[in-house]
């Protein structure tokens, strides 16, 4: 989608979770990708980058059951997306850790991104994600049982056979708001 020009997709990597990990896991990811954005001008890998750092055969566990994950294997996902290894090498000196506590007071206290509804109404969860400033309500994705591609692609009024396809672009609201949901 963002190769067709269909989107403009913006990172916003946060450390709220250091507190699920024993040995800051969220701000040492979080900053590794951060070095990565700045350092490796192959888009690509940083989005692979991303989605590594998240696949099912990869990420953490948070909370009592998180295993130390150390530098090398949050390296190991940034070489399977392509980032060079001087790049990733210089990504875990801790640069962007001020940055990213400044980021997560900021960005938790937004309520354009605080919940509307449910049990975590008034909090800020993930993913936490907007369509031209509008969160896609995460309560009533779960409550429609949608996976996330399916309501983002309803968000944005697109079909998957659109996905990826010059020339085709999402039919947002006319207030330029996400298509709703129902």
């Amino acid at each position: 989608m963002v190769n067709a020009g269909q989107i403009n997709l913006v990172y916003h990597p946060m450390n709220f979770l250091d507190q699920d990990s024993t040995d800051q896991y969220s701000t040492r990811a979080s900053g590794a990708i951060l070095y990565v954005a700045s350092n490796d001008p192959n888009t690509e890998h940083l989005m692979n980058f991303v989605s590594n750092l998240y696949s099912e055969d990869y990420q953490p566990s948070e909370g009592p059951d998180y295993k130390a994950t150390g530098n090398d294997k949050i390296k190991a996902q940034a070489l399977k997306a392509g980032v060079p290894e001087a790049v990733i090498d210089k990504a875990f000196d801790g640069q962007y850790n001020k940055w990213l506590t400044a980021v997560y007071n900021y960005t938790v206290s937004r309520p354009e991104l605080q919940n509307q509804s449910g049990q975590n109404k008034g909090s800020m969860s993930t993913p936490a994600v907007t369509i031209n400033g509008t969160l896609i309500d995460q309560t009533e994705i779960s409550q429609l049982r949608l996976p996330q591609q399916q309501a983002l692609l309803k968000s944005l009024g697109l079909k998957e056979s659109q996905v990826g396809q010059k020339g085709v672009l999402p039919k947002i609201g006319s207030a330029g708001a996400p298509e709703s949901l129902q």
